[in-house]
């Protein structure tokens, strides 16, 4: 199916496939990852995804004085929940615009995730993606909370204890 595919489609498929293998390895590996590094990682990718679907992506965080270290699993699994929304929002949204904004107070991160797409419908069930990233926010004793209305987009609230 892949030679049938045009080759922007397949480069973008060999670059998702690379990032999650070496997410994955770095979580087997067991090395911690500092805030603040995890949040330009996670920057990059998310930004250049969006761009890559013509969705124009806007990243807010605060600077750190003193970032805290997320252990390789927390942050493979907050990499993993991130990823999940951006591909929601490519996938399904039809937004124009995507914001994303990461804050870290009183030890506890919150990722937002809003974009101004047709919204998810009040009567459809939750996809698989949404309902893993709710599983994975419980499994880091956090909440993920969609929120949405059809025609205003759609808002995804993690917020994780650090």
């Amino acid at each position: 199916m892949l030679f049938r595919s045009d080759s922007t489609r397949v480069a973008q498929l060999a670059r998702e496939a690379l990032d999650e293998m070496r997410l994955s390895v770095r979580g087997l590996a067991g090395k911690a990852v500092r805030l603040d590094d995890a949040i330009a990682d996670w920057r990059a990718e998310c930004i250049d995804r969006l761009g890559q679907s013509n969705i124009e992506g806007l990243w807010e965080n605060v600077a750190l004085v003193e970032p805290p270290m997320l252990s390789a699993r927390l942050h493979m699994q907050l990499t993993r929940v991130l990823r999940e929304a951006v591909s929601n929002v490519i996938k399904h949204s039809g937004a124009a615009h995507c914001a994303i904004r990461c804050a870290f107070a009183g030890n506890t991160l919150r990722l937002t995730v809003q974009d101004d797409g047709r919204g998810i419908e009040a009567d459809l069930p939750l996809g698989q993606g949404m309902s893993t990233m709710k599983r994975r926010a419980k499994r880091m004793n956090g909440q993920c909370l969609v929120e949405s209305r059809p025609g205003f987009g759609a808002m995804i609230l993690l917020t994780v204890p650090i």
